[in-house]
């Protein structure tokens, strides 16, 4: 009885005119859709649930993934079984993995502390501003009225008036 009423669910939201068949329900922030087994259960991403309404339940251990790389696709033979491994290598296959050599990514400015030109990757929209740490120390020390602290090659322990 249950699995009718999660099929019925299921379908009623899916629109079957294109090569896709897409959900047309509400989708999450990454991209796929979930339907709620039943009040006391949890949610089920729909291409999963539509795999095991056509072909039984899924292994253990195994992931329900795309032929055609649309989330929101629940047609049944657009979805295949894989391992993770299998599924990253259909994406890297399909160059559709992320990149971290983008040139958008390094960044090449002037040292605040030496004034040197130097190179970096920007990683969580973070913007280096010295190139080594002990510019940047040697910067923090000069900010706080260390004036004999000057150059980055000086002792970072120096203070005024002390031997």
């Amino acid at each position: 009885m249950q699995a009718v009423d999660e099929a019925t669910r299921l379908w009623m939201r899916v629109d079957k005119s294109g090569d896709c068949w897409l959900w047309t329900g509400p989708v999450e922030k990454t991209g796929y859709a979930r339907l709620q087994r039943s009040r006391t259960s949890f949610n089920v991403s729909v291409h999963r649930l539509s795999w095991e309404l056509h072909f039984g339940e899924i292994p253990k251990g195994l992931f329900v993934c795309h032929r055609c790389d649309n989330r929101v696709c629940v047609r049944p033979d657009h979805l295949f079984l894989g391992t993770a491994r299998d599924n990253v290598q259909d994406m890297i296959q399909k160059g559709r993995q992320y990149r971290v050599s983008k040139p958008s990514l390094v960044t090449t400015r002037l040292c605040n502390g030496c004034g040197v030109s130097f190179t970096f990757k920007r990683r969580c929209g973070q913007e280096r501003q010295y190139c080594t740490v002990a510019c940047r120390s040697a910067a923090l020390i000069r900010r706080r009225g260390f004036v004999e602290a000057a150059r980055p090659d000086a002792r970072l322990d120096a203070r005024p008036g002390v031997r």
